[in-house]
């Protein structure tokens, strides 16, 4: 099974600081499944990062909602709402595993956070990026 990581580039940053070290944290753990994915050592992994999104979702979600809540961000509840339907998926996913850790769902799990990965980050969170930017400086440029 190939996989390719998934690499924090411009297009997935935000601008924002503290909301860009914590994807990059994300990234990391990510990537470090994907690799164990490649070299048949993923069940370990697999438990590794969920336990690690199970904090990462609760942090980091909270973070960004009470940021965006600080700025009167005109799309947090959608926001909420997607973070709300990641947390879902996450636990199904979670769910499934009494069931056996097998190939298939190695793959949900790396599908569904990829997918999270570029959608979410790569489009909402950019948004949010670029309204807090002409938020503090009505002059910035955008990103």
């Amino acid at each position: 099974m190939i996989i390719d990581k998934i690499e924090l580039n411009k297009s997935l940053e935000t601008g924002i600081g503290w909301q860009d070290r914590q994807h990059r944290e994300l990234f990391v753990k990510v990537n470090t499944f994907v690799e164990a994915l490649e070299n048949s050592l993923a069940t370990t992994e697999l438990l590794k990062l969920l336990d690690f999104l199970d904090d990462y979702v609760v942090n980091h979600f909270h973070d960004e909602e009470q940021f965006m809540s600080k700025f009167d961000y005109p799309d947090l509840l959608l926001h909420i709402e997607k973070h709300t339907s990641f947390i879902e998926e996450l636990d199904r996913l979670k769910g499934m595993i009494p069931g056996g850790i097998n190939d298939v769902l190695l793959t949900e799990v790396n599908d569904k956070v990829s997918l999270w990965i570029t959608h979410h980050i790569g489009r909402l969170d950019k948004e949010f990026g670029l309204f807090y930017i002409k938020a503090i400086s009505p002059t910035a440029k955008s990103l």
